[in-house]
């Protein structure tokens, strides 16, 4: 898996990702700033499939998740969800492993 972030203390570009493991994404989660915190902040992974979720912490346990849609190669629209800092960690966990990530977000609020 591969990531980019924008956190106040470093700012690594969606067009030059860094590698990342399951553990240290895990751990950028925890330490993430709120919108209080630091203002333009965001943080986004990308997978095997080259699919993007890109997040941003707005209070310690609350969160906005966006999933860009690509159809035929370009963006299409954009899925967005409000998530528990419990939640965006399962999402993580099952995207990173390849897993069916989507059913979890059956129980939230799509905007």
């Amino acid at each position: 898996m591969k990531f980019f972030k924008n956190d106040g203390n470093e700012h690594i570009k969606a067009n030059s990702p860094q590698n990342i493991s399951l553990k240290n994404i895990l751990k950028e989660v925890d330490i993430f700033p709120t919108q209080d915190e630091f203002e333009c902040y965001f943080i986004g992974i990308i997978n095997d499939k080259n699919e993007i979720l890109q997040f941003t912490r707005f209070e310690r346990n609350d969160w906005y998740l966006d999933f860009p849609v690509i159809v035929d190669g370009n963006y299409s629209h954009s899925l967005q969800f409000d998530l528990t800092t419990k939640q965006l960690k399962e999402i993580i966990r099952k995207f990173f492993r390849g897993e069916d990530w989507r059913t979890l977000i059956g129980n939230t609020s799509s905007k």
